[in-house]
């Protein structure tokens, strides 16, 4: 039963991790963090383009970059839990 609350509060840790990662994220890049929302929601690459007045080849580079970027605000949250 330990075990179980262990797993529970360590994946509980790291869903706050990532959620105060976003957070940060969105503080220093926040277009960059409302695409990644428009992404979450399911949007297309091409609705996306209409959203934020880029081309689509455009938008298709700005969101793999973005995900590049990002990485680093959660990447700690990861650790140990491998």
């Amino acid at each position: 039963i330990a075990k179980i609350s262990e797993e529970k509060e360590k994946h509980g840790d790291k869903e706050e991790c990532i959620k105060l990662g976003i957070q940060e994220f969105a503080k220093d890049m926040p277009e960059r963090a409302f695409v990644m929302q428009l992404k979450a929601e399911d949007l297309t690459n091409e609705e996306i383009s209409l959203r934020i007045d880029r081309t689509l080849p455009a938008t298709k580079e700005f969101v793999s970059q973005t995900y590049k970027k990002f990485r680093p605000y959660i990447e700690h949250c990861r650790e140990g839990n491998k």
